[in-house]
């Protein structure tokens, strides 16, 4: 949820009609009012972080480099050298790095000064810089001189960005922070591994909340806040930092990754670009495949999408006995199965909620992997509005809503949308959370691990739309399409928000992960028999 403070600071932000060059020269605050002090994230005395040296010996000779201090790292993985380390050779400063997963992230904000674009150290002090990095507008972190990225620009730059990153590392896309999100165990709870062990402010009415993170993996976010328009905002209180993707209108908007004092989830958001802030970069990986870039025309290429080697048929399980339910709207036949005290389908709706001769462009459902081997095989993904009927229940984007339980929605006669306890019920016969992906997922179809589908509820890979301009193997409009063969994610009736709405993540490994999809968003769709 956001707070009332950022809810008009969001409103500030829309409403300004200006905008500085992110090409221009270093701000004169930048350059001309840094003095030296001991705080560099203001706040109350528990929140203050000392810039006072503190560095754990490392390969690099600190008098000899710009060592950055370790005081706020994971002391327990720094003295067991679970750190590693970058040179910046721009300026000899020397960061810790740290593995999560299979990429390698920087464990602390970038400071490298580039005089062609604009950043600040946080309140104009120049030893906030060397404890917490600089903050960036978004051009700054895309490097826009080189990429032509910036405010009141469209840019499709190559894929991974340098942008003000070292050599050998880059600024992360969407999709390197949802790769981030689930090494770290999903994003309900990813703030609160992510973030520093000190440094944050209490939350709660009196503060009396520790809003300080466990950082379980080393990343150790420290909450600088933002800047924009000369004010500094919510130091203490919150971390944001970059990524390369785009937001809407992708001229004036990016996105990024928000964690907060309050919350152990984490965001992700898009605002405006002339915001300053933080820039963590991961390092570049040969080995990995780089994301597909999608063509103007929006049409995928004959060779972009996911394969469905087989037919439907061939992914349930042969050892479960399933029944069978016919869709009386189209005929479709679905195949069922009891798991617990509820009946499920046993594969993925699949009714075109818009209507044969609805444009590409207009929809608010497509088919996996844009192609019609996806809708026969893995069903449709739709927006939240289509998968509630927002037609006849008033439940979208922007609105909170309070239809008549349980909702039918796109479901056939009888059936419905599941709602989060149904969900965690399943998921729960199913294993919980850190078993039932493997568990639930078909034993043939998935790129990287197959399930074992011991119910019978066969969840197949079909991917998602993400309400994210950016790269992906095909878009309309806003919606980025892909994730077939690597991840399924399903929709609940359950809102979080105006905005959000529970769903579950069923993931490339044996996980799955329950957060807040943005309602925008085209998702997958199983529906439970009323009951």
């Amino acid at each position: 949820m956001k707070n009332k403070s950022l809810s008009i600071l969001a409103l500030v932000l829309v409403l300004a009609i200006f905008a500085c060059d992110d090409s221009s020269s270093a701000s004169s605050e930048d350059s001309g009012s840094e003095s030296s002090s001991s705080s560099a994230v203001s706040g109350s005395s528990a929140s203050k972080i000392s810039s006072s040296a503190s560095l754990e010996k490392g390969a690099y000779d600190c008098q000899k480099y710009k060592c950055v201090t370790t005081e706020y790292l994971n002391q327990e993985l720094l003295k067991a050298g679970k750190y590693g380390e970058l040179l910046d050779e721009r300026d000899q400063r020397v960061y810790r790095t740290v593995q999560i997963g299979e990429q390698t992230w920087m464990a602390q904000g970038l400071n490298f000064v580039d005089l062609a674009h604009k950043s600040w150290c946080e309140n104009f002090i120049g030893d906030n810089c060397e404890v917490t990095g600089r903050l960036y507008t978004w051009g700054a972190a895309m490097d826009s001189v080189n990429t032509g990225c910036g405010y009141g620009s469209k840019c499709s730059p190559t894929q991974p960005v340098q942008g003000i990153c070292p050599k050998g590392w880059h600024l992360p896309s969407q999709e390197d922070l949802e790769e981030l999100f689930v090494a770290v165990g999903g994003k309900s709870t990813a703030g609160k591994k992510l973030k520093s062990k000190a440094g944050w402010k209490g939350s709660g009415d009196d503060g009396s909340v520790d809003g300080n993170g466990d950082d379980a993996f080393g990343f150790s976010a420290l909450p600088t806040g933002g800047y924009y328009n000369n004010f500094f905002y919510r130091d203490g209180e919150v971390a944001f930092f970059w990524s390369s993707t785009m937001g809407t209108p992708d001229s004036l908007q990016a996105c990024y990754m928000t964690l907060s004092k309050s919350q152990n989830s984490v965001e992700r958001e898009c605002n405006t670009k002339e915001n300053g802030f933080s820039v963590r970069c991961v390092k570049d990986s040969p080995n990995r495949p780089l994301p597909i870039e999608s063509s103007s025309s929006a049409e995928s290429s004959s060779d972009s999408g996911y394969k469905w080697t087989y037919p439907k048929e061939k992914y349930f399980n042969p050892k479960v006995e399933y029944e069978s339910m016919t869709d009386e709207r189209d005929g479709q036949i679905y195949r069922i199965v009891k798991i617990g005290e509820l009946w499920w389908m046993a594969e993925n709706l699949n009714f075109d909620t818009d209507g044969e001769d609805t444009p590409v462009e207009l929809r608010h459902s497509w088919c996996s992997g844009n192609e019609a081997s996806g809708c026969n095989v893995a069903g449709r993904l739709y927006t939240w509005a289509a998968a509630m009927d927002s037609a006849s229940t008033g439940c979208g984007y922007g609105s909170l809503c309070s239809p008549t339980w349980p909702v039918q929605g796109a479901c056939p006669k009888g059936w419905h949308l599941p709602d989060r306890d149904e969900w965690d019920a399943l998921l729960f016969i199913a294993g919980g959370d850190d078993d039932a992906g493997y568990i639930l997922k078909t034993s043939n179809g998935w790129v990287f691990k197959n399930g074992t589908d011991d119910f019978g509820f066969s969840a197949l890979p079909g991917g998602a739309g993400s309400y994210e301009a950016g790269h992906g193997p095909y878009h309309y409009g806003n919606l980025v399409f892909g994730g077939w063969g690597n991840f399924a994610e399903f929709w609940t009736s359950t809102e979080e928000n105006e905005y959000e709405v529970h769903n579950v993540w069923v993931a490339s490994n044996q996980q799955t992960y329950a957060f807040g999809a943005n309602k925008r968003d085209a998702l997958s769709i199983r529906c439970v028999q009323d009951y």
